[in-house]
């Protein structure tokens, strides 16, 4: 009797998560998931002309960001503390725009990496970026990786590889000349998470700023770059001993694209 109740809790537990995402779901996001139409399958889609095509459902729209805010909402409780989620937290907090008219969502990259060196570092050995010196000319301690947790008036999002190809594929469907559908997607997507065309119109970007995607960790301190898509990053050097009246880390430049 005791697990057939144990069984039922667990149930209803599933369903009060969100009417809208199953267990399955949640366990299989976002693998063979994508961004369609309602009626047709993406098979069929391609072969249609693009001003035949149905128009976009904003049913099964909705149901993807939420079997994407659930599977995010696992990931972040199953996430390993990190001794550097702090140092994400520090800097994407700082600088992060916080604007509550922007994007429903923000987003964050599934996993950070971190490139440990069992040395130490000053400006004058390794000159700006001095991360990109380093990886040249020493082998490091470690490499790990981590999914940074941190808490907002917003939801967050976990970004992939696989989930950035769906997003993409789904912006590039319609094809250079249906230039009026494109900017109807991405308006739609807009409203949800960021969303930045690449530089040179390649690709697509989709990180709530800052994007962080490594930090380079040495004895004496950390590096870090905060990057804006592809247009444009600032490189940090925070030693381990600065003072918390120190306010401003070592500022060691910026590229710009």
């Amino acid at each position: 009797m005791k697990r057939l109740i144990a069984t039922a809790l667990c149930a209803l537990a599933w369903l009060n998560l969100d009417a809208q995402v199953s267990p399955k779901d949640a366990v299989n996001f976002p693998s063979g998931y994508g961004i369609y139409y309602e009626h047709e399958s993406r098979l069929l889609l391609s072969l249609l002309p693009h001003y035949e095509r149905p128009q976009f459902s904003n049913i099964d729209f909705e149901k993807f960001f939420a079997k994407w805010e659930q599977w995010s909402e696992l990931v972040a409780k199953g996430a390993v503390v990190s001794e550097y989620n702090d140092i994400f937290i520090k800097h994407f907090c700082e600088n992060n725009p916080q604007d509550e008219h922007g994007p429903k969502y923000l987003t964050l990259p599934l996993q950070v990496k971190v490139i440990k060196y069992d040395c130490n570092i000053n400006y004058e050995t390794y000159p700006t970026p001095f991360a990109d010196s380093l990886k040249t000319s020493a082998t490091p301690e470690s490499i790990m990786y981590f999914t940074p947790v941190i808490k907002s008036d917003k939801k967050v999002l976990y970004m992939n590889r696989e989930l950035e190809t769906i997003l993409a594929g789904y912006l590039a469907e319609p094809g250079k000349d249906a230039s009026e559908e494109t900017d109807k997607r991405l308006k739609m997507i807009g409203e949800y998470i960021p969303t930045t065309i690449a530089h040179w119109g390649n690709g697509w970007f989709f990180l709530s700023y800052p994007n962080i995607h490594e930090i380079v960790v040495t004895n004496s301190g950390y590096y870090i770059e905060l990057v804006d898509a592809d247009y444009s990053g600032t490189c940090y050097f925070i030693p381990w001993d600065m003072k918390p009246s120190d306010n401003e880390p070592l500022y060691f430049g910026m590229w710009v694209q």
